[in-house]
């Protein structure tokens, strides 16, 4: 099931796998309590590149933790402005498809998206996609503050893994390089 969703004044389009999806999705997600697997996407941030990604995540975790298809979904949100809204949420967004979004706003988002649509009481693993795992570890804390019942996280190709060690990484890390007088 693919939907937009308000969060904070804006839109976003959500994907959601699992069984039961013919439900109003608002309702399916904040009465769940089953394990909710987020995929946090990489660039270009659109979620709909996780699809079939997300059919044999969810494939595989029913066979290997023998857990009946009705108590996981697998849910993708996209990033602000890197899909096209239809029309007929664009007036009533805060947002216009010409805005630029700094990263800390796609951050900021991603961590709304929790707070309104994620029950505390649903078991939550969080996959990050290359940038997608830097927004991962930028909301985590804020989600254990909040007592979500994170399980586990897991990076896939993690763009801050070894960003140093890249072209660009190292003609820029003397100038980002802090010294740490402790």
């Amino acid at each position: 099931m693919v939907t937009w969703l308000p969060i904070s004044g804006r839109f976003a389009r959500v994907s959601l796998l699992g069984v039961g999806l013919e439900n109003d999705p608002e309702m399916l997600l904040s009465s769940f309590t089953g394990l909710i697997i987020l995929m946090i996407p990489g660039n270009p941030g659109n979620e709909q590149f996780y699809a079939d990604f997300g059919q044999i995540v969810l494939s595989k975790i029913s066979r290997i933790m023998r857990i009946s298809e009705e108590n996981f979904l697998f849910c993708t949100v996209s990033h602000l402005n890197h899909v096209p809204m239809p029309r007929v949420y664009s007036g009533m967004s805060i947002c216009n498809c010409a805005d630029r979004i700094s990263l800390a706003e796609q951050i900021q988002y991603k961590f709304n998206f929790c707070l309104q649509y994620l029950p505390k009481a649903a078991k939550l693993i969080l996959i990050g996609h290359s940038i997608g795992s830097y927004f991962m570890l930028r909301i985590l804390p804020d989600l254990l503050k909040h007592e979500f019942n994170v399980i586990r996280c897991i990076s896939l190709f993690p763009t801050i893994e070894h960003m140093a060690e890249s072209p660009n990484g190292e003609r820029l890390l003397p100038w980002l390089k802090v010294d740490s007088y402790t």
